[in-house]
C-alpha cells in the first residue's frame, strides 16, 4: 500500500496538478503517464526483475498511469487511484516475494 501512496502522491498529486494549469488536462495527464511509465524501466534493477518483457511492462504502466490520472481528475481525489494502484501492486509483490523465499 505504501508504494501506491508514494507513487500516486508523486505522479498524480505533484506532476498532474502542477502541469495541468500550464498544459491543460489531457497534455498534463499524458506527461505524467509518460514519466510514470519511464520510471518503471528501472524497476527491479539488481537481483530481482519484474519481467523480461520490459517494453510490455512499460506500456502497461503507461496505460495505468493514464487511467489513474483520469480517475484523479474526475474525482479530484487521490484515494481511488491510490487504492487501484495498491491493488495492482499486490500480484507484483507476490511474485517478488515468491522468488526471495
Amino acid at each position: 500500500m505504501a508504494n501506491g501512496i508514494g507513487e500516486e502522491l508523486l505522479y498524480r498529486g505533484i506532476f498532474l496538478k502542477k502541469y495541468e494549469p500550464l498544459l491543460g488536462s489531457n497534455s498534463s495527464n499524458l506527461l505524467q503517464a509518460i514519466i510514470f511509465s519511464l520510471n518503471h524501466t528501472v524497476a527491479g534493477s539488481g537481483n530481482i526483475t519484474y519481467t523480461p518483457f520490459t517494453a510490455g511492462f512499460v506500456l502497461f504502466t503507461f496505460l495505468l498511469g493514464l487511467a489513474w490520472g483520469y480517475m484523479m481528475r474526475k474525482t479530484d481525489s487521490l484515494i481511488g487511484s491510490i487504492l487501484f494502484h495498491a491493488g495492482s501492486d499486490i500480484p507484483v509483490f507476490f511474485g517478488i516475494f515468491s522468488n526471495i523465499f
